[in-house]
Parts: structure tokens; sequence; C-alpha cells
């Protein structure tokens, strides 16, 4: 690439950096694809830092060593936050979405990127300093929100299936216990999924009792890796006796004696 003036560089760092979000770029690499000297970089690297500080969007965060470089972690103002979560209340108390049963229809949300990258970005934001190396969720609606906040945290994803598949090779399974029907049932991932000493974060779409998620931990720990942490798009007050606590919940829906519902933002989130 030809030399460039410094306005230019700066935009196309900034692109590099916000395209790969979390993702560690030496100064060696900016170096040569721009033909100009470390030290230029540097002065580059601290204008985007600045603007980025006051614009809210994130930060640059610099990691010194040989194998060190920079890396942009995403994050949103609170006034940002507010206005994504309460456009999500606003969008899931519209419409008839009570389902038999005491569930709640959210597809159209999980799909939706205007929402679910936003959402994401909140999740990989709350757990950042967890030094997260893996996301695990269970198959299939909470897929593209974990898959969003896996690469968001520059991560791999790691699918728990309900039913074992011949496809996937030899797997490790457990049974676990529904926190809200009391019904059994068996989570099966491959055996290669994870690695001892994994800091294994899992996003699911949906809590209910919260058995689905102890199944997931149960499962992590199967392979000896840590759970740092569990997130949810959408808590239900029912039932009342969780079977897991200290989980990061966006929304919460609450239900009256009369099934009438109301969903609110979760506590701490902002």
């Amino acid at each position: 690439m030809n030399k460039l003036k410094r306005t230019d560089r700066v935009s196309l760092i900034v692109k590099s950096l916000v395209e790969n979000p979390n993702k560690l770029i030496t100064y060696s690499e900016f170096s040569r694809l721009f033909a100009a000297a470390k030290s230029s970089i540097s002065e580059d690297l601290s204008i985007i830092k600045r603007v980025f500080k006051c614009a809210e969007v994130g930060d640059i965060v610099t990691v010194a060593g040989a194998a060190g470089g920079v890396k942009y972690v995403p994050q949103e103002s609170v006034a940002d936050k507010k206005a994504l979560l309460e456009a999500l209340c606003q969008a899931l108390s519209e419409g008839d979405r009570a389902i038999v049963g005491g569930y709640f229809y959210i597809a159209d949300i999980l799909y939706n990127p205007k929402y679910i990258k936003g959402v994401a970005k909140m999740i990989a934001e709350r757990f950042y300093k967890e030094n997260v190396n893996c996301v695990m969720t269970i198959e299939t609606k909470g897929i593209p929100l974990a898959f969003m906040t896996a690469t968001i945290l520059a991560v791999p994803l790691v699918i728990v299936r309900k039913q074992n598949k011949i496809t996937d090779g030899a797997t490790v399974s457990i049974n676990y216990m529904s926190g809200s029907t009391n019904k059994l049932g068996q989570m099966f991932v491959h055996k290669g999924a994870l690695n001892k000493g994994d800091n294994v974060l899992i996003v699911d779409d949906v809590m209910r009792g919260g058995g689905t998620i102890k199944g997931l931990m149960r499962l992590a720990n199967e392979f000896s890796a840590n759970v740092v942490g569990s997130a949810v798009l959408l808590e239900l007050n029912a039932p009342n006796n969780k079977v897991i606590e200290d989980v990061f919940a966006l929304l919460r829906l609450k239900t009256d004696q009369n099934k009438l519902f109301s969903v609110d933002i979760g506590q701490n989130v902002l």
C-alpha cells in the first residue's frame, strides 16, 4: 500500500479495529499494512482512543509485551443502552406473545439484527473482564444471540444439543432437570468442544426456572472448565423459585394474577 496521509490512515485503522472487536492487532501489522513507523501508528491510536472515549463508543486497549498490540473493546453509552432496552420492552409488550404453558414468543426479536447486535454488545461488555475464551449455548433459539456475543468477544461458540447426532462423533452428555416443568432431559456436546480451564460464558434466550442454564454449567464442569457467568435476554418471573441465581438478565417479564404481563429492564443492567 502506498504511504497515506494521517487522516486516511486513521480512517482505515478505525475500520480494522471496529470490524474485529476484541481481536489483538500488533503495531507491526499496522506498520506493514500502512507503510508507517510504529511511532506514527502509536500517535494514530492515541487520537482514536481519545475520540472513542469522547463519543462513548468503546475503548482502545493496549496489551504490552513482545506479542502485544491493541484491540477495540466495544462499549455503549448508558443513554444508548437505555434506548435499546426501552425499545425492546415496547416491542415485547405489543401483540399476542403469551403462549399456552407459560411460554413467551420472542423469535422475531432474536432473529432481528436491529436488536440482537446491541444486546450482544451489552452482554460482551458486562463479561469482558472475565477473560472469556468460549461462549456456550443450547440449540436452537439462543444461537443468534450467543453467536453475536461470541463474535464481539472474538471467541468460539459451542452449541450444545438436546439430541445426540451421529455427525457430532463422540460426545459428552448429562441428564438435567427442567427448573420450570421438573421434566428430565439430556444434553450432548462433542468431547473436544471444551478444554480444561476454559473460561466459559453461557448465553441463552430465555430463562424460566433456570434448569437449562444449570445443566449447561454441569456440562462445562465435566470438562473442568470455569463458568465465569451466564446471561439471557429475558427472564420470566414464574416460577418464583429459580434453581440458579446471579444470571445477567437484560429484561424481566412479570405476570400478574390476571395473567397480564409487563416487560421491564432487568436489575443492575444500566
